[in-house]
């Protein structure tokens, strides 16, 4: 369990914490100088239960210059421990503190009553009034009040009890699926050993010699060695205070700063905007947010302290303390959904006057357009809801697009199984792509349709390419999603194939007799050409029958769009099976050297530079293979097995 002192400056928190734990958490010479703290100090005591593992306490400043450095703390806290001095009562930054507590989701509190040896008993029962009062407002109505004196030992037994019996209260389950994601509090060099940085796991395990990636900057880091909750481990998870000993290429003190994150490689990702719900409570209200005007804010989530951009997307309701809002940040941020953070107004003197608002991240993959659609609103206040299972089950049925289960589960920190969805799964290179069974009907019609259009608009021809129809019937699906629509099409006997061209199956186009006695004449000459990879062109033909040219380019014309004969080059025919024959060929060029080449592939099929690369344009332009750059990877290998 990690605990984590609020509350005013100059309440007493260090002192508390040093008498419950024996360490001062005051470590610079400014914080000794100046009587408070500045930075984030930790100590570790063994409460209660000998078996069990020490608690960690967290001190923050309580000084309202310092809030960004209680919101760092405050965020990888189970329990909090609100300090409040007996002399003063309540203060500004106890409110503010009591907010932030609330806005990064912690769930548990004890208030501790400090300096009651400095007050009678009235202005003892007074102050503990006014807490009541306070805290009557909030989450944690009821939570215990102790009074305690660090200097007389009063309540700090039974203050020591009170915490050890929210043992197991951690609000974090630890859940194996989730990757590892620790948010950096502090680094430093260790004589002897390294770069060590310390923080809050989020979520995950780590283990010695584990890989992660540093964010922002995406270096690569490898665990030498491994602290949890102040002992040296073999492996540690989500919910303790972690210190880990890093190495790398690039992974040095200047490398890494307080709010950066380090994380397992799968999950390494960043947004420049998100969509969140907004939490209004206490003394700050979320009505101070213009629902058009990008307001600017400091956005803390984490340990990172960002400038970003805030706007409502939809009108706040009076009275309510929630509202839809989308957040942009000055630069990309590594966050997930169900984070939890704290915005401040950047509009004061002092750069930062204060607290506005709290909330959970819904969603870190915000699409570029109708961020204020009906449709994007229902799907966002499903997400509020935090039923992960519904806001999938949701995202599945409405988007025609269909849900990228990876970048799901990268973007969710989840661990969801295509099966465990009643839909239709597409896969593809990077994973799988989810469809409701409405969307995916509702495609394969779709292809039906535009091709009979096709086949009314141009009833001479066979029917579109591949990669054509696609572009006619789904342009905003990738390649892997149109030809699993396709072989469905086919297996269900709605579509047929010849050679490359798509058609639905009662479609026919025939020559007329005459045309027909050209064509195999034709075909007899390109079938016995001297160099059947570098058939005749239309002149020649023409010239050998003792055609007109013209008419001879009109009847291939024809006979291409049929499917009987291929156009590689500008009056430049190839026959099926040649077609058939070369794309092997470029099936083991790429398998003899990963990509196919225009210089390799030349010497396979013995034909002159030229003419190589007008068939791997053709191959391209087909969908066979698609090229980057002066290479071509075959991406679909059976497209001419029909």
């Amino acid at each position: 369990m990690i605990i984590g002192t609020a509350g005013h400056v100059d309440h007493g928190k260090t002192s508390l914490v040093r008498a419950l734990t024996g360490v001062d958490t005051d470590r610079l010479a400014e914080e000794k100088v100046r009587g408070i703290s500045i930075e984030l100090g930790f100590a570790y005591a063994q409460l209660g239960d000998d078996a069990a593992a020490p608690i960690g306490f967290i001190d923050v400043p309580g000084h309202r210059k310092f809030v960004q450095t209680m919101i760092a703390g405050a965020a990888g806290i189970d329990l909090g421990l609100l300090v409040v001095a007996a002399d003063d009562g309540p203060m500004p930054q106890t409110r503010e503190h009591l907010d932030i507590l609330q806005w990064l989701g912690v769930t548990e509190l004890v208030v501790a009553l400090s300096k009651v040896d400095a007050v009678d008993a009235d202005r003892r029962e007074a102050a503990i009034d006014a807490i009541d009062e306070l805290l009557a407002a909030t989450a944690y109505r009821g939570s215990q009040v102790l009074p305690v004196s660090t200097v007389t030992g009063e309540g700090v037994d039974a203050l020591s009890a009170a915490l050890t019996s929210h043992r197991g209260s951690d609000r974090r389950d630890v859940d194996e699926t989730q990757r590892f994601r620790l948010a950096i509090d502090r680094a430093f060099v260790l004589q002897g050993i390294g770069l060590v940085v310390t923080g809050t796991c989020f979520s995950g395990s780590i283990a010695i010699d584990d890989r992660l990636t540093l964010l922002p900057g995406g270096l690569e880091a490898r665990v030498r060695s491994i602290h949890a909750q102040n002992r040296s481990v073999l492996i540690a998870h989500a919910g303790q205070r972690i210190a880990l000993n890093l190495s790398g290429r690039g992974i040095e003190k200047s490398s890494v700063h307080r709010g950066d994150w380090i994380v397992a490689r799968a999950i390494a990702i960043e947004s420049d905007r998100v969509d969140v719900q907004l939490i209004a409570s206490g003394h700050a209200a979320t009505m101070t947010i213009d629902a058009r005007a990008w307001r600017g804010v400091r956005f803390h989530a984490g340990a990172a302290s960002i400038n970003a951009r805030v706007a409502l997307l939809e009108e706040a309701v009076d009275g309510s303390n929630a509202a839809l809002a989308q957040i942009v940040f000055e630069h990309p941020v590594h966050l997930v959904v169900g984070d939890r953070f704290v915005l401040r107004d950047v509009s004061g003197s002092d750069g930062e006057s204060g607290s506005i608002a709290g909330g959970i991240v819904l969603d870190v993959d915000v699409p570029a357009r109708g961020r204020r659609s009906d449709a994007r609103l229902d799907f966002l206040r499903i997400a509020a809801a935090g039923d992960a299972q519904a806001t999938l089950a949701d995202a599945i049925e409405t988007r025609a697009k269909g849900v990228d289960l990876v970048r799901w589960n990268i973007a969710h920190n989840t661990a969801f199984d295509a099966n465990t969805w009643s839909a239709r799964a597409v896969d593809h290179a990077s994973g799988t792509t989810l469809f409701s069974i409405r969307h995916w009907s509702a495609m394969l019609a779709r292809v039906v349709d535009v091709l009979a259009a096709e086949h009314a608009r141009a009833p001479d021809s066979v029917g579109p390419g591949r990669d054509r129809l696609r572009r006619m019937a789904a342009p905003a699906v990738d390649v892997a999603t149109f030809t699993a629509l396709v072989d469905a099409l086919k297996a269900e006997g709605r579509l047929s194939q010849t050679g490359a061209w798509l058609h639905l199956p009662d479609h026919r186009v025939e020559l007329s007799p005459e045309d027909r006695s050209r064509f195999e004449l034709a075909q007899a000459l390109l079938q016995e050409a001297v160099e059947p990879n570098n058939p005749p062109r239309i002149r020649d033909l023409a010239r050998a029958l003792t055609e007109d040219e013209a008419a001879m380019r009109s009847l291939f014309v024809r006979l291409a769009s049929r499917g009987e004969v291929y156009r590689i080059a500008h009056d430049h025919y190839f026959l099926p099976a040649t077609v058939r024959s070369l794309a092997e060929a470029v099936a083991e060029v790429a398998q003899a050297d990963g990509v196919a080449r225009a210089a390799p592939f030349r010497d396979r099929i013995g034909v002159g530079r030229k003419v190589a690369i007008q068939i791997l344009e053709f191959f391209d332009r087909v969908g066979y293979t698609r090229r980057i750059g002066d290479d071509h990877r075959v991406i679909q290998p059976s497209l001419f097995d029909a």
